[in-house]
């Protein structure tokens, strides 16, 4: 699935295993859209945020200026797209709970309106949803007093990243382009972590056109 806006491009690729192929799938991208750089990053499920940088440890990347892609590697966490729609600046996260809980997404946000961002929008990216993501009970109290919603099912407990980062985008006045809901853990042509320990990892990118 592919997005074209004005000044961008971003897309999610569900069918190739983005970590193994990883530096094949940048070469075509910078190919396809006349990219000069594109980043991406050893993700540890922090809140470090780089800007026109990879290579590091970190799980979001900004980046300003014409030419230049960004990519993260998910199995069940929130590919997350932000992007100014007048400027060259955007940004992509990778939201698993640790970083929807400790505000990765915020985080970026800030970032990016220091650099000038005022029109953001955003794409949300297949995630484990809510049918399937269980939480143990020790984490309870603290995602509800996070504003991640827990529902109880059949005496389990199932928390809500995606209307977290909804709400998340609603606070700060960012539209919301596309949400993508389809449950990477019960669709099984996607990957999924939780549900059999694979080591592949969806592509989720972005790119500031030439």
């Amino acid at each position: 699935m592919i997005l074209t806006e004005k000044n961008l491009v971003s897309g999610f690729i569900e069918n190739r295993d983005g970590k193994a192929e990883k530096e094949t799938i940048i070469n075509e991208l910078k190919a396809k859209y006349h990219l000069t750089e594109f980043y991406t990053v050893k993700q540890i499920h922090s809140t470090n945020i780089v800007v026109n940088q990879g290579g590091c440890e970190a799980d979001g990347i900004i980046i300003t200026g014409k030419g230049k892609g960004a990519a993260v590697f998910t199995a069940d966490c929130v590919p997350v797209v932000i992007f100014d729609k007048t400027k060259e600046i955007s940004g992509i996260f990778h939201s698993g709970w640790r970083g929807t809980f400790n505000g990765i997404v915020q985080s970026g946000i800030k970032m990016m309106k220091e650099l000038g961002a005022n029109e953001l929008s955003a794409i949300i990216y297949p995630s484990i949803q809510n049918c399937c993501f269980e939480i143990g009970s020790e984490l309870l109290k603290e995602f509800c007093s996070n504003g991640i919603e827990v529902e109880k099912r059949n005496s389990r407990l199932y928390a809500d990243l995606n209307s977290k980062l909804l709400n998340v985008m609603k606070n700060h006045n960012i539209k919301v382009l596309q949400n993508i809901t389809t449950c990477t853990c019960c669709t099984k042509q996607l990957f999924s972590y939780r549900q059999n320990k694979t080591a592949k990892r969806h592509f989720s990118w972005i790119a500031n056109l030439p």
